[in-house]
């Protein structure tokens, strides 16, 4: 068969034969915006699905990550954006509709989050002062296009919409990974922990999507009668396999947002003050409970959560990367992904001995972090105190916009609308708190952007739609029409 596709003819008429086959359904989507819209959506479905990073063939190879892995090789890179330029191809046609009101929506989203563009291009710029200017800048790159895609997520879909994606898309990494679990332990089976992993990179990524899919199904069961049994039937699912990836850290994020989905209608009759004061004073203890549980308490773990062995060590780590590396760059930092440089040997700037790698004393022996395993601390190496004071100044705004939805009162407004992006928030932040993939080209950021977007466009998409649902109430409203016009 490899003969037979390597022949110039045979070659030549699956080529010509696909050209043709990609021109009429490219023809299809530019005449039927149903069909343009189904595209779409499948596109961003397979998109929120790979994010995370996968291990099983062909998402590694078309994850962003792969622009700036250092094995890729040239054909392979190759293929990457050829891949990544056909998709956009097709999806162009519904690109032009939905794209109609760019200028405006940047403008609001500028206004609403200013600090989020402006981080976004410090980690552009950190490439002038990286020690490794062509692999920050590569790196850089990747980040810039999470962040559009992201951009465009939030501002093209409402939370509700959102919703229905994410739970499916978690469900299927749930199922697929307990099928490799079962089936195929030597991928599925973290041979570290003896847990589950699926088909994710780690069982601890793992556990924090499992504990998110658990959140987001039984806010579902509990909340809308339809199809119930298949909600608590994936709630269930969804916390076995948390069970099954053994890690600690997420069982308390799951706590914390189901501990945000019992109190949602308590705050929901709360001012915003109020309510962003009970919304502070909730993270406040929720983080230091699970700082608490993670480093400190080994009993509680071994007892009640079940021993995670990668949560031992991150303290003297943190002292370490103030006190020794930190203080070297306190400003700028080392440049987007410029600290963590392992194949530099000696030159390696998180280095401390002369193999290339950071050894920091456990127990009786020594490890070798990969990474700061706090997403905050991380962002201090890259891009300094500068860069983390404009991330900061970032966070509190999406933070305030979040609790503006909580408290919503619009009728516009769904329940799923005012909670999502306060359960997007907190899975944002538990995680980093143990990990570091706040700014990886993981769903962490995609997350992060889309809350920090939807939560300044989501107020006037919805004032709009009840505008014209009263002009017109016999019409069904589109969901990119009503923002469109405005813009026009």
């Amino acid at each position: 068969m490899k003969e037979l596709l390597l022949n110039p003819v045979i070659l030549l008429l699956v080529l010509g034969s696909g050209i043709v086959y990609f021109l009429l359904f490219y023809n299809a989507i530019s005449w039927n915006n149903k069909l343009a819209s189904l595209i779409e959506d499948a596109a961003v479905f397979m998109f929120l699905f790979m994010i995370p990073g996968l291990s099983i063939e062909p998402f590694p190879k078309l994850h962003p990550i792969g622009l700036y892995n250092r094995q890729k090789t040239l054909p392979s890179l190759v293929a990457q954006i050829v891949f990544y330029a056909a998709v956009l191809l097709v999806l162009s046609p519904q690109l032009r509709r939905t794209l109609k009101d760019l200028i405006y929506s940047l403008s609001i989203i500028t206004v609403g989050n200013p600090f989020l563009l402006g981080f976004i291009f410090m980690v552009l710029m950190s490439a002038f002062w990286s020690e490794t200017t062509d692999y920050t800048l590569k790196a850089a790159l990747s980040f810039l296009f999470i962040s559009v895609v992201s951009i465009y997520i939030g501002k093209r879909y409402s939370f509700e919409k959102l919703d229905k994606i994410l739970r499916f898309t978690l469900a299927l990494n749930g199922i697929v990974s307990a099928y490799y679990a079962l089936v195929v332990p030597s991928v599925g089976i973290n041979a570290t922990k003896n847990s589950w992993q699926g088909i994710n990179s780690h069982a601890n990524p793992f556990a924090a999507l499992m504990a998110l899919s658990s959140a987001l199904w039984l806010f579902e069961a509990l909340n809308n009668p339809k199809r119930r049994w298949l909600s608590i039937a994936l709630t269930l699912f969804s916390l076995y396999a948390l069970e099954s990836a053994k890690s600690a850290g997420a069982k308390v994020n799951f706590l914390a947002l189901a501990s945000l989905l019992l109190v949602s209608r308590f705050l929901k009759r709360l001012n915003f003050r109020w309510a962003m004061f009970t919304i502070v004073i909730f993270l406040v203890v929720g983080i230091g409970l699970s700082i608490v549980v993670t480093e400190n308490l080994e009993a509680i773990v071994v007892d009640g959560l079940g021993k995670d062995l990668t949560l031992t060590g991150r303290t003297p780590l943190w002292e370490y990367l103030i006190v020794e590396k930190i203080s070297l760059r306190p400003w700028l930092g080392y440049g987007f992904h410029g600290f963590w440089q392992p194949w530099r040997g000696k030159d390696n700037p998180a280095a401390n001995a002369l193999d290339g790698k950071l050894w920091m004393p456990s127990g009786n022996g020594y490890w070798a972090p990969p990474h700061a395993h706090n997403g905050f601390m991380e962002i201090i190496l890259d891009l300094g105190l500068v860069g983390f004071s404009i991330f900061a100044l970032s966070f509190i705004m999406t933070l305030v916009g979040a609790v503006r939805c909580l408290v919503q009162k619009n009728p516009g407004y769904k329940q799923i609308d005012s909670i999502l992006p306060m359960i997007l928030f907190l899975y944002v932040i538990f995680p980093n708190l143990t990990i570091s993939r706040l700014t990886e080209p993981t769903e962490i950021w995609c997350f992060y952007v889309i809350v920090a977007v939807g939560t300044s466009l989501d107020p006037i998409r919805k004032r709009l739609n009840q505008k014209e649902s009263k002009e017109r109430p016999d019409l069904p409203i589109p969901r990119e029409n009503s923002f469109d016009r405005e813009a026009r």
